[in-house]
């Protein structure tokens, strides 16, 4: 209602018949505020102006320097005056008359020196019969020298009501017969609907599924954070969401563990979200859902197996096996074959894997695994050598 009713400069109240409701059984008040109703400056020549359903205009004083506020740079005080004609056809009078600033405020008849009462509270106008009559008025604002005004406000409220109506089953058509069918139909409870039955409830939905990192390593953790807002945009408070993984393997949700589980449900807090922790214990392509909205993340890396010797360790990635070792191996009797550790079982070569000593190691041997997982280092020479291993093997997982 910033305009109230106002279509250009023509109040569209002034329009209505006086026995509609709008124009005469509601009690209104309208607030003019100014320079904001005047596009941001006060009106300073007689030019009229409109101000929401009021005609104003200023008596030209040009001591004043008027613009978005009123400054008196003379070295006596100014008046300022302002006429204001209600255009509103159920003027019922002032309510009120406030300055923003310096100085003081009079209500006058157009052209008046005298308020039209003493000793008026211009906060409370609404019972003085002198500014009840559909007249022009002067607000006369008294500025001292050096003094700002920075807002001028006034306000009108609407004539008495003076209409009233009432509605019955008799008066109104059809409604007797409507309510009788209603009293027969009904069942023997009171009449109930579902959520799904009431078709003008705001439609849950799960706006977003989000993931603290979508390329993790294989055995780490990422947490998944779902919110739930209705279709204004606005947080579900205590939803019940479940979420579901492709390989199941949820293992917290808002602190309390859970063992390998494919699906959480959890429930929205006042933000309308909920938490929860998922372990990457497989490799690939991890989907996740919850109700309309869907997720992906992808599991890379490797994943360690087992160690041996001081620096041997066993690896995997899903489809290969690593294998690496940098020991020094001590009296490793001429052509024997030492073994050094052995590979996670079902992680085993289908044929033996074997590598080459580089040329800048001390030693001629060969580092090899064999089907039946065991790791070992093989010499070639004709005597009892230390073995230096700084070798690697790496074969796929059948």
């Amino acid at each position: 209602m910033t305009d109230f009713f106002k279509h250009g400069n023509k109040v569209y109240s002034e329009n209505l018949n006086d026995g509609i409701l709008v124009g005469n059984s509601f009690d209104w008040t309208v607030n003019i505020s100014l320079p904001g109703d005047t596009g941001g400056v006060f009106p300073n020549t007689t030019t009229v102006v409109k101000a929401k359903v009021a005609d104003v205009y200023a008596t030209p004083n040009s001591n004043l320097s008027i613009g978005e506020t009123i400054t008196n740079n003379a070295g006596s005080s100014q008046v300022y005056r302002l006429t204001v004609y209600p255009n509103f056809n159920r003027f019922g009078g002032f309510t009120f008359v406030s300055l923003e600033g310096d100085g003081s405020v009079i209500i006058t008849e157009k052209g008046g020196t005298s308020p039209v009462r003493n000793n008026l509270d211009y906060t409370n106008l609404g019972s003085v019969t002198e500014l009840k009559t559909l007249k022009e008025y002067d607000i006369v604002v008294t500025i001292p020298s050096g003094g700002v005004v920075t807002g001028l406000g006034f306000g009108f409220k609407s004539s008495s009501a003076d209409v009233t109506a009432s509605i019955n089953q008799s008066n109104v058509t059809g409604l007797v017969s409507d309510l009788s069918s209603l009293e027969s139909g009904k069942a023997d409870t009171e009449h109930t609907h579902t959520k799904s039955e009431i078709t003008d409830f705001p439609s849950i939905l799960v706006t977003s599924l989000t993931v603290s990192d979508y390329n993790p390593n294989i055995d780490s953790t990422v947490t998944l954070t779902v919110t739930v807002k209705d279709e204004y945009n606005h947080p579900v408070v205590g939803e019940e969401v479940t979420v579901t993984a492709s390989d199941g393997d949820f293992t917290q949700l808002d602190g309390s563990a859970i063992t390998a589980a494919s699906s959480v449900t959890g429930t929205t807090n006042n933000s309308g979200q909920f938490t929860l922790t998922y372990t990457c214990s497989e490799w690939g392509l991890i989907t996740f859902s919850a109700n309309n909205t869907s997720n992906q993340i992808r599991v890379s890396g490797w994943r360690q197996l087992k160690t041996f010797g001081t620096t041997g360790v066993v690896k995997t990635n899903g489809e290969y096996v690593y294998i690496y070792c940098a020991d020094s191996i001590s009296n490793v009797t001429s052509r024997q074959t030492r073994g050094i550790g052995t590979v996670t079982t079902g992680y085993e070569p289908i044929s033996v894997f074997a590598v080459e000593a580089s040329q800048d190691q001390a030693a001629n041997h060969k580092f090899l695994v064999s089907t039946n997982g065991n790791i070992s280092v093989s010499n070639a020479t004709t005597s009892t050598t230390s073995i230096q291993v700084f070798n690697s093997i790496i074969y796929p997982l059948i």
